[in-house]
């Protein structure tokens, strides 16, 4: 019986302690946020830029998730694409490069899709690292997403481009 008992209290203590990171963490899933990117018409081959302001409102995601903006500790990538939402296809373009800017934080490049191969492609799903964390970036109050797309022809028509970023944020309780 004390054997038992000591087993049980055993078990509870290791559980406890092996769970503590799920007791004090939340993740948060992010299931959309975006980014709108054009080329006008005309735009030659070469390197075509493109850069938006974005906000992230990381005051509604901690009041929706009963967190503070303070216990945040990462943001994490978990998928990203592109989608052209005016009708044209990724055809002219032969590579995309997603950038990072926020004041006083270095650069940071976190999607590249090389070659595109969008040939009749409205669509293109890029590679995500999940390890980097950008929270840094997504807590500036002053971030811009910078598009760099390499264009193997000239461009006819504009092409209207929205990147979407979903990513899990890691929030202390």
């Amino acid at each position: 019986m004390k054997t038992t008992l000591k087993l049980i209290t055993l078990s509870a203590v290791i559980a406890l302690f092996g769970c503590k990171d799920k007791l004090t963490n939340i993740d948060i899933d992010q299931n959309k946020s975006t980014a709108e990117f054009t080329i006008v018409s005309g735009a030659p081959a070469g390197v075509y830029n493109d850069s938006v302001i974005f906000n992230s409102d990381f005051e509604k995601i901690a009041k929706d998730n009963g967190v503070k903006t303070e216990n945040f500790k990462s943001l994490k990538l978990k998928e990203a694409k592109a989608i052209i939402t005016n009708g044209k296809t990724f055809d002219p373009l032969s590579k995309i490069t997603i950038i990072l800017e926020a004041t006083g934080l270095p650069t940071k490049t976190i999607l590249v899709k090389d070659p595109v191969n969008g040939a009749g492609l409205s669509t293109i799903n890029f590679d995500v690292d999940q390890s980097v964390d950008l929270l840094p970036y997504f807590k500036t109050n002053n971030i811009t997403i910078r598009s760099n797309s390499v264009l193997s022809s000239s461009v006819v028509d504009e092409i209207k481009m929205k990147l979407e970023l979903k990513y899990t944020v890691n929030a202390g309780l």
